[in-house]
């Protein structure tokens, strides 16, 4: 009886010892937040591409973390008399020597209330074996991102344009 007593004892020792002392899983630890490398104050280039032509403007550009949504970024572009816009940036993930993104579709009204959908314009930029709308070079802390302005009603279809975004954060 004293030998079963003692095999347990042994046996709850030795879970214990394995037990407390084997490390967390890599699910436990903390990721890092990859936003806090794109936050901050970009001057841009903003080129506007319409069937009319190219026009290119210099402005600043404004991105913040998104206050509930942990994968998402605001960007305000300000284009002084020009005006501004914003967008918000999603599926940020790391890849090669920065961060790809996507531009978030959402529907809005213009200043004189014709509905148009502001939506990633040309997944063209690749980093590794995956395309995004845009990207941020952690290296030299530069960004770009690509969207489009499509208006809802045909009759203003004049007015659709697309747009790039170019800058260096300051």
């Amino acid at each position: 009886m004293k030998n079963l007593y003692f095999n347990r004892l042994l046996l709850f020792v030795f879970v214990a010892v394995v037990g407390f002392g084997c490390s967390k899983d890599d699910d436990d630890k903390v990721q890092p937040d990859l936003r806090e490398q794109v936050v901050g104050n970009y001057d841009v280039d903003v080129k506007f591409i319409a069937t009319e032509g190219t026009v290119t403007l210099e402005g600043t550009m404004t991105v913040s973390k998104h206050g509930s949504d942990k994968n998402m970024l605001i960007a305000t572009i300000d284009l002084g008399s020009w005006g501004d816009e914003t967008i918000y940036l999603n599926k940020i993930v790391e890849a090669s020597n920065g961060l790809g993104f996507d531009v978030v579709s959402r529907k809005d009204t213009d200043d004189d209330g014709d509905e148009f959908t502001l939506l990633g314009y040309d997944k063209s930029v690749e980093l590794g074996s995956s395309y995004y709308h845009g990207m941020y070079d952690k290296n030299d802390k530069e960004i770009f991102v690509g969207f489009s302005i499509v208006y809802t009603e045909t009759i203003y279809s004049e007015f659709n344009y697309n747009m790039t975004v170019e800058g260096k954060k300051k």
